[in-house]
C-alpha cells in the first residue's frame, strides 16, 4: 500500500512517483526526472470528467446553513483500479491500488487487513504536494525522540522509524464575506475625588458599537474523524498559495485518507473560527475606555464557498502498553507535533537513582550541620 497510483516511466517502465523537493515525478530506477503535466489529467485524455456546479450564494448568520457542491465525480476506470483499506482496529479508512497487499494503518500501527472496492468519493478541488521529504521527515522525528530521555529502544530503532509514511489528509475549507454587527457596554472614569473618609468616582456608560464586513479565505477544518482536531491545529498553518489543482499524479508513493465527516458536519468548526477571529481584531479596536463588555453580535455570510483540499502530512502510529502513540508533521512546512511512549522502567530506575542522590546529600548535609551545631 505504498503509491495511490501505479504511474510508469516512459523510460524504464518502474513506477515513478512525486519528489516533493524537486516537485517533478522522479524514477526511482533510472532517476529520470517528469513535469507533473506530463501525467495527465483524466479529462485530458479524452476521459469522462464531471464538472463542478457552481455552489449556490445565500445570506446567512452562523447558525444558517452553508450550501456545498457536490464535486467532481471519479471516472469507472479510477474507482476500478482503487480499493479502499479498513483497519478493523480504530476503523481509519485509506484509499490504495487494488493490487496493493495490506499494510500498518497510519493512525494507530495496527495491520490493515480489510479489503473493499472503492466507489462514491468525490475528487479533490486542489491539493498541497509534499515539499519535505521522507528523510526530513525521519530527521526530524529523531530530533523530537532525542527531546525526551524516556522513549523506549524499541521506538527509536531505525526499523520502526522508517515506516513513518506520507498520507494526505482530506479538508474542507470554507469561504465567506461576513458582515458584522457587535455591540458593547463599556466604561470611562471621567472624575475622583473624596468626600470625606470616601473616594467617589463618575462613571460615565457608552454604548458602543462595530458594523463592517470581513472576508475570510479557505478556513480549514480536517474531514477525518481519525485524526484529532487539536493535532490538525497545532500543524497548521498551511500555505494555500501552495495549493494546485488536483492531478492523481501527486499522489503517486504517498497514502490518501478517505474523508468520513462531510463539509455540513465540519462547518461549526469553521463558524467558531470564523466568529473568534471577527471577535478578537473587532474588539481590539474598542479601546480608550477602563473596562469593555462585549453584549452581543449577528454576523451574516455571503459569497460562501466551500473547497475540498488533500494537505499533506507524515505520520507515524504505534501501540504502546496498550496506547496510541502518533507523531505527525506537516508534510509542506515541516511543523512538527506527537506524543511518544515512556518506558516507565527506566523512567523508574533514574526516578530512584535521583531519589538516593539527593538523600545521601541530605544525609551529609544533617551529618555537617550536627557537627558543627
Amino acid at each position: 500500500m505504498d503509491q495511490l497510483y501505479d504511474f510508469k516511466c516512459p523510460n524504464c517502465g518502474g513506477t515513478v512517483e512525486f519528489d516533493g523537493s524537486l516537485q517533478k515525478m522522479k524514477c526511482p530506477y533510472c532517476e529520470s526526472i517528469f513535469n507533473v503535466d506530463d501525467f495527465k489529467k483524466p479529462e485530458e485524455a479524452g476521459e469522462e470528467w464531471t464538472e463542478e456546479t457552481e455552489p449556490k450564494q445565500k445570506d446567512s448568520t452562523f447558525d444558517s446553513e452553508w450550501y456545498y457542491t457536490e464535486g467532481k465525480a471519479w471516472d469507472k476506470r479510477e474507482e476500478q483500479e482503487l480499493a479502499t483499506y479498513t483497519c478493523q482496529s480504530c476503523g481509519g479508512q485509506v484509499i490504495g491500488e487494488s493490487s496493493a497487499g495490506a499494510g500498518r494503518c497510519p493512525y494507530c500501527g495496527n495491520n490493515i487487513v480489510m479489503k473493499s472496492q472503492f466507489r462514491g468519493e468525490f475528487k479533490p478541488d486542489y491539493v498541497i504536494p509534499f515539499t519535505k521529504t521522507k528523510k526530513d521527515a525521519i530527521e526530524s522525528l529523531q530530533k523530537y525522540i532525542k527531546k525526551s530521555k524516556f522513549v523506549p529502544m524499541e521506538y527509536k530503532s531505525q526499523r520502526n522509524i522508517q515506516e513513518i509514511r506520507g498520507v494526505y489528509i482530506p479538508f474542507w475549507t470554507y469561504s465567506s464575506t461576513t458582515e458584522f454587527d457587535m455591540t458593547y457596554t463599556a466604561h470611562r472614569i471621567s472624575a475622583i475625588w473624596r468626600e470625606g473618609d470616601y473616594q467617589c468616582e463618575k462613571h460615565d456608560v457608552y454604548r458602543v458599537q462595530r458594523q463592517g464586513t470581513m472576508r475570510f479565505e479557505d478556513v480549514p477544518a480536517d474531514a477525518s474523524s481519525h485524526m484529532p482536531d487539536e493535532m490538525m491545529d497545532r500543524l497548521e498553518p498551511y500555505d494555500m498559495h501552495g495549493a494546485v489543482d488536483f492531478q492523481p499524479a501527486y499522489l503517486a508513493g504517498y497514502l490518501a485518507e478517505r474523508y468520513d465527516m462531510k463539509a455540513d458536519e465540519c462547518v461549526d468548526r469553521a463558524n467558531s473560527r470564523m466568529e473568534y477571529t471577527a471577535k478578537t481584531q473587532v474588539s481590539a479596536t474598542v479601546d480608550g475606555y477602563h473596562t469593555v463588555t462585549y453584549n452581543n453580535g449577528r454576523f451574516r455570510m455571503k459569497d460562501q464557498k466551500v473547497k475540498y483540499v488533500l494537505m499533506p502530512v507524515w505520520m507515524l502510529s504505534n501501540q504502546w502498553d496498550g496506547e496510541t502513540y502518533t507523531f505527525a508533521m506537516n508534510g509542506q512546512t515541516g511543523k512538527v507535533t506527537g506524543r511518544l511512549p515512556v518506558d516507565k522502567g527506566a523512567f523508574r530506575n533514574i526516578w530512584l537513582k535521583n531519589s538516593l542522590i539527593s538523600s545521601v546529600i541530605v544525609s551529609l548535609l544533617l551529618l555537617m550541620i550536627s557537627y558543627f551545631f
